[in-house]
């Protein structure tokens, strides 16, 4: 019987780790981002008896290369959509049909098929009508929650990046052999959240996550043990309900890691010097998933 154990290594300072937080350095932006995202989901979609304009949105039957499309909703000027169709577009009328040539490559051109069944017009809320509609008595009072959300969500924004720079440090500062059948458990759990299969490549751009991963668990879980930081049963059932998924050793388990992990991150990140250096971000820009601190999703 072969057995792995976890090796026995020296914790480095991970007290007052110096880190270098980037902040926000104005609101307003942040704040018309949340309106505008908010305009959006709360557009007015009307059916209109009119030519198509830029913005329009086209309810469509495309065929291209023998292959026909059905139903497709496109918005007329998406970047997304070749420029030769949002030209063709503009100006047809319910019923219309055309053909058009598209470039699909350099010196090479194929010729699409176009039929539009219904026009409809997103009529996007002015500010006052959106205050309306989410319940506010005016467009301040809107705008005075609206920026403590924003508030809100630019302090999760930092604090994951504070967390994320910690994580690096506890990393390159801990160098000790990791337990091959750790760090392969790891990896398979990667690729199973991505829907990928193992092959040369995917060893190429997940093995290295993987055992960063381990790494970092297996300091986190050291430093826990010598500040006697712990999870109760009644913290685990609660994020288990949250989850909303079935209770079982495996689920407590991982559910048991993951409050480990925040807690000791949370505990580093209120004993590090952080030094905040002001930028323009987002709150709301998208996150590709390469975190090295590990499974949070369910």
């Amino acid at each position: 019987m072969k057995l792995e154990t976890v090796p026995d290594f020296e914790l480095s300072d991970y007290k007052g780790i110096e880190i270098l937080a980037e902040d926000a350095a104005g609101r307003d932006r942040p704040l018309m981002e949340k309106k505008d995202e908010l305009r959006e989901a709360k557009a007015k979609i009307t059916l209109v008896d009119r030519p198509a304009r830029v913005g329009d949105l086209l309810l469509i039957d495309l065929t291209k290369k023998g292959t026909r499309l059905e139903n497709q909703l496109v918005q007329l000027g998406d970047r997304s959509l070749p420029d030769e169709m949002n030209k063709a577009m503009v100006g047809m009328t319910k019923g219309g049909h055309k053909d058009f040539e598209v470039e699909v490559k350099e010196g090479e051109s194929e010729v699409w098929h176009i039929r539009v069944k219904e026009v409809k017009e997103k009529i996007v809320l002015t500010d006052e009508e959106l205050a309306r509609t989410l319940g506010f008595a005016s467009v301040e009072e809107m705008e005075e929650e609206l920026s403590e959300e924003v508030e809100q969500d630019l302090k999760k924004l930092r604090d994951t990046e504070i967390k994320e720079k910690i994580s690096r440090y506890l990393i390159e500062r801990h160098n000790f052999p990791l337990p091959a059948g750790f760090v392969e458990e790891e990896y398979q759990s990667i690729l199973k959240r991505r829907n990928e299969t193992d092959n040369p490549s995917n060893r190429e751009r997940f093995q290295k996550l993987a055992e960063d991963r381990v790494r970092l668990m297996l300091v986190l879980v050291r430093i826990a043990e010598k500040e006697g930081i712990e999870v109760s049963d009644e913290e685990i059932d609660k994020r288990i309900q949250d989850f909303g998924v079935e209770k079982n050793e495996d689920v407590a388990t991982q559910v048991e890691i993951i409050l480990l992990r925040e807690k000791v991150l949370d505990f580093l990140m209120n004993q590090a010097q952080i030094t905040k250096k002001e930028r323009i971000i987002s709150p709301w820009s998208k996150d590709d998933n390469r975190s090295i601190r590990n499974r949070t999703d369910w």
